[in-house]
């Protein structure tokens, strides 16, 4: 049997995973780490290096300057809220950063979702390499006993 233990001892079932894949019922989750640079690779900030950018520009005064959630805030009603949009639109979008192999290998899988909670457009642009037309969908998400569950609304079943 091909299973395999993930890094929290939980068992993955690679066929059911194939198999799902093929059928285009697998919904991969893409990672903050997946746009940060890599074996040299030019690559986006991270959280807490957005943060300290915007922490930097508007004299945050806390001591969580790490805290991009917090620090954003703090911009957005210190100083503009266009300007915080506009200095994270230029630190997101530099034109020499391409979509990694993650954001390829996911674009040319049959597959027509990516969850994810990056800022980046990195995925969309990879979709938009293989052919396929990305548009974005928000949705609600739930945890309930360690496990995701949500409605995809656009899914029938």
């Amino acid at each position: 049997m091909h299973t395999n233990l993930d890094d929290s001892g939980e068992i993955i079932h690679w066929p059911s995973l194939v198999n799902n894949l093929k059928d285009k019922d697998l919904v991969p989750f893409l990672g903050a780490g997946a746009s940060l640079g890599f074996n040299g690779s030019v690559g986006l900030p991270s959280g807490s290096e957005l943060a300290q950018n915007l922490a930097h520009d508007c004299q945050y005064p806390g001591d969580d300057t790490s805290d991009f959630l917090r620090v954003a805030q703090y911009y957005e009603t210190t100083i503009d809220r266009h300007q915080v949009k506009k200095l994270l639109d230029k630190k997101l979008s530099p034109p020499n950063v391409q979509p990694g192999e993650i954001h390829r290998i996911l674009a040319n899988w049959p597959i027509e979702v990516v969850l994810t909670t990056n800022y980046d457009t990195l995925m969309e642009r990879a979709f938009t390499i293989s052919g396929k037309d990305p548009s974005k969908k928000y949705i609600n998400v739930v945890v309930i006993r360690k496990r995701l569950v949500m409605s995809l609304p656009w899914k029938n079943r």
